[in-house]
């Protein structure tokens, strides 16, 4: 499933609808099941999935960084916020959070 844009054109956004299948590891072997956070989305669409969830919860997301983090707060701040995902690395965020 590859999505590709052209320069000035937007990449459609991704739906749980659409979500990729996933090889999930358990302990009984292998099996397939949709992708549950943007890490486990195919590369390529991974950057898109970043940017979806950077508009859709109004803060800045990066890769490998907490939320939190990214968007310089103090550890009181997180703490008294009611958004439990800040401290979610951008990676672990789950898909569920941000798509349709």
């Amino acid at each position: 499933m590859t999505q590709t844009t052209t320069p000035g054109q937007m990449q459609k956004p991704l739906t749980l609808a659409s979500v990729p299948m996933y090889e999930a590891f358990g302990a009984h072997g292998s099996f397939m099941r949709p992708a549950q956070t943007i890490d486990e989305l195919p590369q390529a669409l991974k950057t898109s999935a970043l940017e979806q969830a950077q508009r859709r919860l109004s803060v800045v997301i990066h890769y490998g960084t907490t939320i939190a983090s990214s968007n310089n707060m103090r550890p009181s701040e997180v703490k008294a916020d009611s958004r439990s995902w800040l401290n979610c690395k951008g990676c672990d965020l789950p898909l569920t959070l941000f798509m349709d």
